[in-house]
């Protein structure tokens, strides 16, 4: 599924520590198994996201826990398929972040231990959404353990992003049919208050909004990647298909995010995809049929999505203006607890406990905060919050470094990128992190990133 050389070579990159070289000339039976490990790996990843992506995005209490377990045992699997390759440098370089979330993890769990031993005043409202809550935290911990080991070998992470695409672009199709066979539904399930929109295989069609569009961006990256390493006068059938099928990915990434009317996800996802342009430097070789195969792309958006949301954008001011009077609600409820919060997992019971008359018949509806770092601070308390930011800054860091010391190299990896960055903004207005799955695409994504930034040139 790349261009010869690229995932067919066997060489695995490892930027932490060189491997040993045989004799010249001489070809490992483990050397040989390179493209078939680094394919079923990256094979394994994708079914492991899309699985339960298609199943509601895992946004339920059973379907969570079970994915997160899934999550930790492909994260080992991963381990112990990648445990040739010399990594020392890189479990020094990532044992700093571990630690950091693990200091989240045990400050979480510090009420419910508490609780246990009799301690008075750490009861929760959700006696059982502590257990829970670490399960799924446990799970994005272990695909930002997936992402750093696949991102450590940029034969991988290119291998990686052509999984995700195809999968992506199957992805869409098949919501897309779904969604015109049965628009009210999703697997027989209601949309509720999203009854009109297309919400994809979720039932909320923002989070939807904000996948699609990490799709469409993921998507739009291979096809910059494809344009600029093809010879458009000389290439062959295969280069043209891998182009048409990456930019098939774009457009139907960002045509389904301009269907579910997500008004954030789509000038994001726009936005972002436009800071690629920007990116293609004009002096590049062949930069040009980049920037405009792109423009076109991200037009196509801009189009349909000016036609399927333009309706939406008169009641843009009031609902920005719901959304403040619900975080400024529970930023005062989690300022009367800023050390442990109310427990995690507890936001649902809180909430409904303390609605008030006025705010009732406009938020009593709301599943999540919409600001995931208010959610996470009204259950877990400041600290919690601090620790979780850190560790998220942490694996950003290298990527944000100037060029000399460490950056975000290639166009797949600035793909990579801008899709986390993409789900991270949507969780300051919507619930797209509170979504298992597209926590886990980001954390997979945010990981691969930061071990690509550190990989030697």
């Amino acid at each position: 599924m790349t261009a010869a050389g690229d995932a067919t070579s066997g060489r695995v990159e490892t930027p932490w520590k060189p491997q040993p070289s045989g004799p010249a000339g001489a070809t490992s039976p483990r050397a040989r198994s390179g493209p078939i490990r680094n394919h079923l790996v990256c094979a394994a990843t994708t079914a492991l996201i899309f699985s339960q992506l298609i199943l509601f995005g895992a946004n339920a209490d059973f379907l969570a826990a079970i994915f997160a377990s899934l999550e930790l045992l492909t994260a080992l699997v991963v381990v112990y398929a990648l445990r040739a390759e010399p990594r020392t440098g890189f479990w020094r370089a990532i044992s700093p972040i571990a630690l950091v979330f693990a200091a989240a993890l045990a400050w979480g769990a510090l009420p419910m231990l508490l609780h246990g031993l009799g301690v008075g005043g750490f009861d929760s409202p959700a006696p059982d959404g502590p257990g829970l809550e670490l399960i799924k935290l446990i799970g994005v911990g272990a695909c930002v353990l997936i992402g750093a080991l696949v991102g450590a070998s940029r034969t991988r992470l290119r291998l990686l992003v052509y999984w995700l695409v195809i999968a992506g672009l199957a992805y869409c199709l098949l919501t897309l049919w779904m969604g015109r066979a049965a628009p009210f539904t999703v697997w027989g399930q209601s949309k509720g208050a999203h009854l009109w929109r297309f919400t994809g295989s979720f039932l909320n069609a923002n989070a939807a909004g904000c996948l699609f569009g990490m799709l469409g961006l993921l998507a739009l990256s291979l096809t910059r990647y494809r344009l600029s390493r093809t010879d458009l006068a000389r290439g062959g059938l295969r280069d043209y298909l891998l182009i048409a099928l990456a930019g098939a990915g774009a457009f139907a990434g960002f045509g389904a995010c301009a269907l579910t009317q997500s008004r954030a996800a789509l000038v994001l996802s726009l936005a972002l995809g436009g800071l690629m342009v920007v990116l293609t430097r004009l002096g590049e070789r062949r930069s040009k049929p980049v920037i405009i195969v792109i423009a076109l792309l991200l037009g196509a958006g801009l189009v349909l999505g000016a036609s399927q949301i333009g309706s939406r954008w008169a009641s843009l001011s009031g609902d920005f203006g719901l959304r403040l009077t619900a975080a400024g609600h529970f930023l005062g409820l989690a300022a009367a607890k800023p050390w442990f919060g109310y427990g995690l997992g507890s936001f649902e019971s809180v909430h409904l406990a303390h609605l008030t008359p006025r705010l009732a018949p406009m938020i009593w509806d709301f599943g999540a905060a919409h600001v995931a770092v208010l959610q996470a601070g009204l259950e877990g308390g400041l600290p919690f919050v601090v620790l979780l930011a850190a560790a998220v800054v942490m694996l950003a860091a290298p990527a944000l470094r100037t060029p000399e010391s460490g950056r975000v190299r290639g166009v797949l990896a600035q793909g990579a990128a801008a899709a986390s960055l993409l789900a991270l903004l949507c969780s300051f207005g919507d619930i797209a992190l509170n979504v298992p799955a597209v926590a886990a695409l980001a954390a997979l994504l945010l990981g691969a990133v930061w071990s690509n930034a550190l990989a030697a040139d």
